[in-house]
């Protein structure tokens, strides 16, 4: 039996984390305190003082951990990663964000300059994010060209012998063939840098005075290259340009609510520059799960966002942040903020309300949009469900196979629940016994999606889609059978035309095909996410079939690495003149010897073991 009075006297006075767990054991909330005893205390004094949501997180709670850290910034730290991995029902947690796209700074011995959307992994430092992939693409090439960074992957960069067409038209300094030392190239790349942190016209001043001392020394060369630098750079302030208020970075924070649901929207400002917004949706209750009581106040929404936001060191960030009068985060946060050199805007000023009424107009007006969105697409889900006779639809899968004559097959499962659920799609390389088999294919994804009940957890659908006739549909329904699952199966195949609109819906030989016309809300549901489901295929596809084709035979001999594998190829002319070499022909090819050569000769020609 779990006793808060003795828990609460084992905590110590200091910085940590507390975690709440039902009876199950299963973590409710995740909380930081700059004071473990006394904000743990308070869940257990006076209970009717508790706004409901944490009451009834209080009352669920049958034990919980703490762990003490040495400042409020690591508790901080920790309480992030603790969310992120455990998901506690009752933290807000945020959709969306990662969809918005970064420039990074990768973490090599030569850096490149790329375009990335979370999580990063190999990454230096980031800049962003930008509310228009379109735009960080744009930035990212043109800062590239301007400081002749390279873009090149690594297995380019570490086989060449001879500078790139990009070297050829003045856009990299080719690192890869030392045509630039580590300090020039390690210059060029702060200089980015420096322009991504606002500070363009910092830099624009420094390349001239470097124009100038190269023109004294007479480098003639280097002064028309940093010349070629400066008007690439005035290009890009022309093309960023816009007019703004003038200072430092800001992040303009504002929540919009409609019929229940709640937008954050993020109005960017860089260097003057207003970027325009980006937009999270928190991840709240169901309403049909009736838990009203889990839903979080604007300010602690906000607060929730901005410890979350704003704690990645790798990240670069906006030096300030305007939130809502009523919506000020504890003092532990605003100091760990504060550690980071982000603080939070109070006295505003005509132009930063000005920015704030438009940041909560661009919420609000994204908000309708979703709304009249998700409105359409429930109006087709009740229209589908009323032509196939059932009950309401609220969620909705599709499977379907793409392959290229049979090779690399692979099958898409994919989520509809008021709108396609991208974070809930399925994709299962595939291996019918036949090659391009796509009605065994269908029944081993299905299959696999559907295996033990509630695929450990995942939501079953109402109803389940595959791409293609009375085949499909006979093999899924063989699959569901396999797997112990009940649910309704159709098949969604084109009609005698292939045109589109005149798909036939099959239901199985107990009640026969239907058809809808066009315009038909039903059908036009079905068609869209058929379309996403063989758009997932085909991108995986796709995927898996190149990477299989960088692979090559060479690569499973033991010892021969990509230096040798390419020296061979190249000596040769292909694999074909390596398989055709002798050993004694291979043996004197720079760095593979004897040994090597005996083992690269019996890859391709040694007979199996048993072979008469």
């Amino acid at each position: 039996m779990f006793d808060p009075v003795a828990f609460v006297a084992s905590l110590p006075s200091g910085p940590g984390v507390y975690r709440m767990l039902d009876a199950s054991g299963r973590v409710l909330y995740v909380g930081k305190a700059k004071n473990l005893r006394r904000r743990v205390s308070s869940y257990f004094g006076a209970r009717d003082s508790l706004a409901p949501r944490t009451a009834h997180m209080v009352r669920r709670t049958a034990s919980m951990h703490a762990t003490p850290t040495a400042t409020e910034a690591e508790a901080l730290v920790l309480e992030r990663s603790l969310i992120r991995s455990l998901a506690p029902r009752f933290n807000i947690q945020f959709r969306d964000d990662s969809s918005y796209p970064y420039l990074v700074v990768t973490d090599e011995e030569w850096p490149r300059l790329l375009v990335r959307r979370q999580p990063f992994s190999g990454v230096r430092e980031a800049f962003g994010p930008y509310p228009a992939a379109a735009r960080a693409w744009r930035a990212a090439d043109m800062l590239r060209k301007a400081f002749r960074i390279r873009d090149c992957d690594d297995a380019m960069f570490a086989h060449r012998s001879r500078p790139c067409l990009q070297h050829q038209m003045g856009r990299c300094s080719a690192p890869c063939v030392g045509a630039v030392d580590a300090d020039e190239y390690a210059g060029q790349l702060d200089d980015a840098r420096e322009v991504l942190r606002g500070r363009a016209a910092e830099v624009r001043q420094a390349l001239i005075g470097r124009m100038r001392e190269a023109a004294g020394a007479l480098d003639f060369e280097r002064a028309a290259a940093l010349r070629d630098r400066v008007a690439d750079l005035a290009a890009i302030a022309a093309a960023q340009s816009v007019d703004g208020v003038k200072g430092e970075d800001t992040d303009v924070l504002a929540v919009a609510t409609l019929h229940g649901a709640r937008l954050i929207a993020v109005g960017m400002l860089r260097s003057g520059r207003w970027m325009g917004e980006r937009f999270v949706e928190p991840r709240e209750p169901d309403p049909r799960s009736g838990d009203d009581a889990l839903a979080a106040t604007d300010a602690e929404l906000l607060e929730a966002f901005v410890a979350s936001e704003y704690e990645d060191p790798r990240t670069a960030r906006p030096s300030r942040l305007v939130l809502p009068a009523d919506a000020m985060p504890d003092a532990g946060l605003v100091d760990a903020l504060a550690a980071r050199g982000l603080r939070i805007a109070r006295r505003l000023s005509p132009d930063m309300r000005r920015w704030q009424a438009m940041t909560l107009d661009a919420a609000a007006l994204q908000l309708r949009s979703r709304s009249l969105r998700a409105g359409t697409q429930r109006e087709r889900a009740a229209r589908l469900a009323e032509a196939l006779g059932r009950g309401a639809l609220f969620r909705i899968e599709c499977v379907d196979v793409s392959h290229t004559q049979g090779e690399r097959a692979v099958a898409s499962c994919v989520v509809w629940e008021d709108g396609m659920k991208r974070s809930a799609y399925r994709r299962f390389d595939v291996a019918p016994p036949v090659p391009g088999d796509d009605f065994a294919a269908v029944e081993e994804a299905v299959f696999r999606r559907f295996v033990g009940g509630r695929d450990g957890g995942a939501a079953l659908p109402q109803l389940l889609v595959v791409d293609g006739g009375p085949g499909q549909l006979l093999r899924a329904r063989t699959a569901l059978e396999r797997a112990g699952v009940e649910l309704q199966v159709i098949g969604l195949s084109k009609g005698p035309r292939r045109k589109v609109g005149e798909e036939v819906v099959h239901r199985g030989p107990e009640r026969g095909p239907l058809r809808l016309p066009p315009s038909d809300p039903a059908l036009l549901l079905l068609q869209e996410i058929r379309d996403e489901a063989h758009r997932v295929a085909l991108a995986a596809h796709r995927t898996r079939r190149a990477r299989a084709r960088l692979t090559s035979p060479l690569d499973a001999v033991r010892g021969l690495g990509p230096a040798r594998k390419e020296a061979l190829l190249h000596a040769f002319g292909g694999l074909a003149g390596v398989q055709g070499a002798s050993v004694e022909a291979l043996a004197r090819v720079r760095n593979v010897g004897p040994g090597l050569a005996r083992a690269v000769w019996n890859h391709f020609h040694a007979r199996p073991a048993g072979a008469g």
